[in-house]
């Protein structure tokens, strides 16, 4: 029989049969071609020796080893399961009709499938982030949002918690750890990065990963994007949200490199909320289009102020006297005659 039958017959593992084999206790009978992997074979030994040593007693001590062994790496495998949360229903006042992006992006997310949102500030990549971790909840998968700043990470802990209650929301960063057992986790880069490298037992039930601001900004938070990308586990899907990517094509050509998975891009170039620039002119708003009328009345009464000033001066320019106090002696012309 084969080793690994061996080892179930004994009921150890495969590597103490190997032990028995070196040591000579159980000889080889033969070898077989391993399936699947070219020019490897695999040993044969005697089923009738394997049945003499099935009970002795260093083999018993083994197999009872092996059996509390198995039950802890059962246990730790055992994938956590959250409660299903009552989400409270939106009020009428504050539902929205979703963009084509925004629900070809939340589509994909729920598929399992990876997601790379390049869109405007302002176009409403939030939203995507809110449906996918509500939809989370309502399935009792877990929900990690990143983003690279602390401020950015409070402020996104305090409107998920609004909208999905304090119980259901926790935040995790350098400086505030609270409820990181929620289902709804707020972290930042760094502190997902570090799951992803030493705690990779804490995302077994997490089900989507937002990562906000997925750009490189610097060479350590570059490092830090790669490395999430690249440990995330498979069976997390990632949502990226950015606003300015130009070369997606590129990113999106080393995330699937990376994650060995397709990753579907959706790409807005029109900013749905355009930008409209206000002019303060003397403690007072205007349009771009009122504001040129206000500043050719302030520079036309600006020359007069100079010609006026220059007839006083009897030929000086003004600049030579932009210091002096406006309210002069009126005979100071016959002072300087005087001398």
């Amino acid at each position: 029989m084969k080793t690994d039958e061996a080892a179930r017959l004994l009921g150890v593992s495969v590597g103490y049969v190997r032990e028995l084999v070196k040591s000579g206790v159980l000889r080889i009978r033969g070898t077989y071609a391993v399936c699947g992997v070219p020019g490897r074979k695999g040993w044969l030994v005697s089923e009738r020796d394997v049945l003499v040593l099935r009970d002795s007693p260093e083999v018993e001590l083994r197999r009872q080893a092996y059996a509390v062994w198995k039950e802890v790496r059962r246990q730790k495998k055992e994938k956590p399961s959250l409660p299903k949360v009552e989400i409270r229903p939106l009020s009428e006042r504050r539902r929205i009709r979703p963009d084509g992006f925004q629900r070809e992006a939340l589509g994909y997310a729920l598929e399992g499938r990876d997601v790379l949102l390049v869109a405007p500030t302002g176009a409403g990549k939030t939203w995507v982030a809110e449906q996918v971790a509500r939809h989370a909840l309502e399935r009792g998968r877990g929900f990690v949002y990143a983003s690279p700043l602390k401020a950015l990470s409070n402020q996104k802990y305090r409107g998920f918690t609004a909208r999905f209650g304090a119980d259901n929301v926790g935040i995790v960063t350098g400086d505030v750890c609270l409820n990181p057992q929620a289902p709804v986790l707020v972290v930042t880069t760094e502190i997902y990065r570090n799951k992803c490298l030493t705690s990779r037992a804490e995302l077994d039930g997490v089900g989507w990963v937002v990562v906000d601001e997925f750009h490189l900004l610097d060479s350590d938070r570059g490092r830090a994007w790669e490395e999430s990308v690249i440990f995330s586990p498979r069976h997390v899907t990632l949502v990226c949200l950015s606003a300015t990517i130009p070369n997606y094509r590129d990113v999106v050509g080393w995330m699937e490199w990376a994650r060995e998975k397709p990753v579907e891009v959706v790409v807005v170039e029109e900013r749905p909320v355009p930008l409209r620039w206000r002019w303060t002119v003397r403690g007072k708003v205007y349009t771009e289009k009122t504001v040129k009328d206000v500043v050719l009345r302030l520079r036309r009464a600006k020359e007069e102020r100079e010609v006026v000033r220059w007839a006083a001066c009897r030929g000086w320019r003004s600049s030579w006297y932009d210091g002096w106090d406006d309210d002069w002696d009126d005979n100071w012309d016959d002072d300087w005659d005087d001398d």
